[in-house]
């Protein structure tokens, strides 16, 4: 369903226009990924030492970076199918679907689900694009700045970064 939404948003990725494309994915991101789980596995160790309210604050905020993402991503349409590959058990009572994007001129791109369970249905804790993970990346990038600069300067810029992000509640921005 993750993807036949994303084709969705991607067929009328023009007159939804990016506000649009943000509202329809909101519920499909939130549904289909462990968001707070994310959030956490992002920081690492550096977790605790949130306040409980800057642990909510970044949640929050993670949760709009990645719709954001994919909102900006998936913005137009050329004729692109998703395939589902294989699933499999991993670890940790964890699942793996291997899927690729396959583009109108008939290049693949390898996508990687790592899915966990959740009460109801299973959520992707991390998605591999081409051999790149999205959560190594997002870890990388954020204990780097939590190692170097502490919590409280991490989370100023990572609020900034969330500032400046498209207002999904404008319908001007595109």
């Amino acid at each position: 369903s993750l993807h036949a939404s994303l084709l969705s948003v991607m067929k009328n990725a023009e007159a939804l226009g990016y506000a649009g494309r943000y509202k329809a994915l909101q519920p499909v991101v939130t549904e289909h990924f462990d968001l707070a789980g994310l959030a956490r596995s992002s920081v690492r160790g550096y977790w605790d030492k949130f306040t409980p309210t800057q642990q909510e604050q970044f949640i929050a905020n993670f949760r709009h970076l990645t719709i954001d993402t994919y909102a900006q991503r998936f913005d137009g349409f050329d004729g692109e199918s998703f395939e589902t590959l294989e699933e499999k058990e991993i670890a940790r009572g964890n699942r793996q679907v291997n899927a690729q994007l396959v583009k109108a001129d008939g290049e693949k791109i390898s996508l990687v689900y790592v899915l966990t369970p959740d009460a109801n249905s299973w959520q992707v804790v991390n998605v591999v694009a081409q051999g790149v993970s999205d959560l190594a990346l997002k870890r990388s990038q954020y204990v780097g700045v939590l190692k170097k600069q502490g919590v409280d300067a991490f989370l100023t810029r990572f609020n900034d970064q969330i500032e400046a992000l498209p207002d999904p509640t404008f319908k001007g921005s595109e």
